[in-house]
């Protein structure tokens, strides 16, 4: 099974496609911050046509890139800074087990937010934010 997932990512980042007389190779390249979260999914088109090339990248999540989340791990407190966030815009904040149970749920009133997880014992906890239609979940590890 493994096999077949790492087979379809790689067949997925090095396709080529034939468009109206071009040559297209299809990429998608991550982005992480410091502490192993992802903060970016890009798409690269790159395309040919008389052997010239073009790089494109089209940016994904863009609402949600700028938010920070720290520390990470944490002994209890965790920092949410929606840098990005338009505070008319509906945004729910998640806190979940890793068995999916929600602990936390919150709708933030600014683009500061502190979640204390100091009562809860020590493990893998899931942050789930939602902004508009974007949404992101980091993994919070609390020691």
């Amino acid at each position: 099974m493994l096999y077949k997932y790492v087979l379809a990512v790689f067949t997925m980042a090095c396709s080529t496609q034939f468009v109206m007389g071009q040559t297209m190779q299809n990429a998608v390249k991550y982005d992480y911050d410091l502490a192993g979260n992802r903060i970016k999914r890009s798409i690269i088109v790159e395309a040919v046509r008389g052997g010239e090339g073009r790089r494109l990248e089209a940016p994904q999540d863009t609402v949600l890139a700028n938010t920070e989340v720290y520390p990470n791990p944490t002994f209890g407190l965790i920092h949410v800074n929606l840098k990005s966030w338009n505070e008319t815009d509906k945004c729910v904040l998640i806190i979940k087990d890793m068995i999916g149970n929600i602990l936390f749920i919150t709708q933030p009133l600014n683009s500061q937010l502190d979640v204390d997880l100091g009562n809860y014992p020590n493990g893998t906890y899931l942050l789930h934010l939602a902004i508009k239609e974007n949404k992101k979940i980091w993994k919070i590890i609390k020691e």
